[in-house]
């Protein structure tokens, strides 16, 4: 049985994650992970939007949420959150579709689709509480690829590069906007570590970082791994990371099923109070093409 969360836990978790390792102490923590990032061409299902998104947060704040989705986790005897097992297993319990070989891996593979709902729901209200800002960035992977065939300048190399370089763009706007004292703060970016067959993520997560940091030297990176219970955050940036790249994909495909109100509206909370204060910049990004990419715009 998992022990109950208690506040040493959210303390080991601090010290953890408070050092630059220069003896500078870290205010200020990103977690981030990406999806749809199987296929730079975006032909292969999944892969039409790749997107890295994630939180920022004070270390004040990181604490009594890494309490709060430890006590959802141990209240469900879940050793961990992970957006694609759980997607899998609910896909099983909701249309009794043969399960994947792997399957008998899947720490939900026994869960009704009653439970499986309300933990995800239970754990997006964590996820977007708090003093938190959401950072992402999105592209439209598909649509760079095809504009490439046609002999188009798209401008863009790389687009898993570009996507990540958009992403620490996007942390200084947001901060700029939303909380200028953080802008003084030192910071830690914290990505989810790629699998090895990933290297072209990986390599673009390091590069993009590399020029973030010749500008921003006050800042640090890690990899680490979501299953990692000192790494609860992560779990957080992979559900905000998986959901955002299937709305995504859902625009570029221009349909609107898979709404799932109970579980966006407590996710991306942080994101709807950012509208609400900047109506009319969403409203401009959105007639001018919002995340989708033109090959008439170069990036900047």
């Amino acid at each position: 049985m998992i022990a109950t969360p208690s506040e040493t836990e959210g303390t080991d978790f601090v010290e953890w994650a408070s050092s630059l390792g220069d003896g500078v102490f870290v205010l200020i923590e990103v977690y981030a992970d990406e999806s749809g990032t199987h296929d730079p061409t975006g032909r292969q299902p999944g892969s039409e939007a790749a997107i890295v998104a994630g939180f920022a947060a004070t270390m004040d704040d990181w604490k009594p949420f890494c309490i709060d989705w430890q006590r959802i986790l141990t209240g469900y005897r879940a050793p961990y959150f992970h957006f694609r097992q759980w997607r899998d297993a609910e896909v099983v319990a909701r249309t009794n579709r043969k399960p994947s070989k792997d399957f008998d891996r899947n720490p939900y593979r026994d869960w009704s689709l009653e439970k499986l709902k309300a933990f995800a729901v239970e754990l997006a209200k964590v996820a977007g509480s708090g003093n938190k800002l959401i950072v992402k960035n999105p592209v439209d992977t598909k649509t760079i690829y095809e504009s490439k065939l046609k002999g188009n300048n798209t401008g863009i190399d790389d687009p898993y590069k570009w996507c990540v370089k958009g992403f620490f763009r996007h942390y200084s706007s947001i901060v700029g906007t939303e909380r200028a004292p953080w802008k003084r703060m030192p910071v830690k970016f914290i990505f989810d570590d790629p699998p090895p067959k990933e290297k072209q993520w990986r390599g673009a997560i390091v590069d993009a970082y590399e020029d973030y940091r010749g500008e921003h030297p006050r800042t640090t990176f890690a990899f680490g791994n979501k299953l990692d219970p000192q790494m609860l955050p992560l779990q957080a940036a992979d559900m905000l990371a998986y959901r955002t790249r299937f709305i995504a994909g859902k625009w570029i495909g221009e349909e609107t099923s898979g709404a799932w109100k109970e579980l966006d509206i407590p996710l991306f909370k942080p994101l709807f109070a950012y509208m609400e204060r900047h109506k009319a910049e969403v409203i401009r990004e959105y007639l001018s093409g919002g995340y989708r990419y033109d090959p008439r715009r170069r990036p900047k």
